[in-house]
């Protein structure tokens, strides 16, 4: 790892090119394609021309929950980078705004791996680059799939149906990273899991007793401030059945009834955000060299509209309750892109603190030294949806928050 770390810094000297250094990561780790795009890779601290810290993805996996679709029904079409979205739907007669061409700097489709992509990043996290990964969509888009491997946080424990997701690849890699043979770094993981809903942050790694008010911090109508010192509990990973254990303690907490007492358990896996949090204490010997990092996770709330919701859960929910969930849920997805747009503009200061629990939360992940990308998921098959979501992931891309 030293090596390659030489390696890297004489490239930027007429040394080694990014391809020599791609087949040196796949000999020591087997890892393929680690910096086949160095364009999009920043040094912590240090900010390079035209390297730009923003990578805006789109996720179009085959869709699993609507079989009676064939290929031909599908609401958008993918051409490399780009992504045409029909501007007129017969099945429901709608007309959408603009040409509904959207381009972003990566279109994923059925076949090509999420991880696998981002599989880059994993030496440059060991070295003290943090990374953000924001994952927006609607219901059924595999967002939250993307992040933590399964579609939803109520379903199955096998870790074999977790390795797809992005946390559980990065917390395996960079274990494997540390454990393996001869290596020249030691990794401490440790991982803390919240759920914002409705402005509260609730920790869902603690224990629910009457000492912390259940791990509920803030109260409706507040926002909790990063400066407040939230004392979120981490968990520290020593092998992935921590990960699995960590999140399988996260799933119950935030379906437990305690929390969701007036029955709205469902809607609040849709209308809440959930933060995964990789922190890491990386140590090269040799270098004399330490650093701190993390990764972070955002399994970002389902991107529905009200009447859509309220007309297909009318029957469990409360209509003025779930009118006030996503009015919430609104208002920290448009704080999140005005954060996202100032970034790319260099403005400051950034509007962390506007009113949003979900920026503030997230504050020491929203940083400009941080390697941010977010993925765009959609479901193929909703027209309206699915143009509302790339219509706000596109806007990232082109600072138009």
């Amino acid at each position: 790892i030293i090596e390659m770390e030489m390696a890297l810094d004489s490239s930027a000297h007429g040394g080694r090119q990014p391809e020599d250094l791609g087949s040196m990561l796949h000999e020591v780790l087997g890892v393929k394609d680690l910096w086949a795009h160095t364009q999009t890779f920043q040094v912590k601290g240090k900010k390079e021309g035209g390297r730009p810290n923003l990578l805006v993805s789109c996720n179009c996996p085959k869709n699993d929950y609507s079989p009676q679709w064939d290929s031909n029904s599908r609401c958008i079409h993918v051409s490399k980078s780009t992504v045409s979205c029909n501007r007129h739907w017969p099945a429901t007669e709608i007309e959408l705004p603009g040409d509904g061409v959207f381009e972003f700097d990566k279109v994923f489709q059925e076949g090509d791996s999420v991880c696998d992509y981002f599989s880059r990043f994993i030496i440059p996290v060991a070295r003290g680059q943090d990374v953000t990964f924001l994952s927006y969509g609607e219901t059924s888009s595999c967002k939250s799939r993307t992040i933590s491997g399964v579609s939803s946080a109520s379903q199955c424990t096998s870790m074999e149906h977790k390795r797809q997701g992005l946390l559980p690849f990065f917390a395996a890699r960079l274990l494997n990273v540390s454990a393996a043979k001869d290596s020249e770094v030691n990794i401490e993981m440790a991982i803390s899991i919240a759920d914002i809903f409705k402005e509260n942050v609730l920790d869902l790694l603690r224990d629910p007793d009457a000492s912390n008010n259940g791990g509920v911090f803030g109260t409706s109508g507040s926002v909790q401030l990063r400066e407040s010192n939230l004392p979120l509990e981490k968990i520290n990973v020593c092998c992935m059945h921590d990960i699995l254990n960590a999140m399988i303690i996260a799933r119950e907490r935030r379906t437990c009834d305690d929390i969701n007492s007036r029955g709205f358990s469902i809607m609040r896996t849709i209308n809440s955000h959930i933060v995964y949090t990789l922190h890491l204490k990386s140590y090269w010997p040799k270098a004399h060299f330490e650093c701190e990092s993390q990764v972070t996770f955002v399994d970002l709330a389902s991107s529905e509209r009200r009447g859509l919701l309220i007309g297909s859960n009318s029957s469990i929910i409360d209509n003025h309750e779930m009118s006030k969930q996503l009015v919430s849920v609104s208002h920290s997805l448009r704080i999140l892109a005005d954060v996202l747009s100032a970034l790319k503009k260099g403005v400051e200061p950034l509007p962390f603190c506007a009113g949003s629990g979900l920026t503030s939360y997230l504050q020491d992940a929203l940083k400009k030294e941080t390697l941010i990308n977010v993925l765009c998921c959609v479901q193929p098959f909703c027209t309206e949806e699915t143009f509302s979501s790339l219509q706000y992931c596109h806007n990232f891309k082109f600072h138009q928050a």
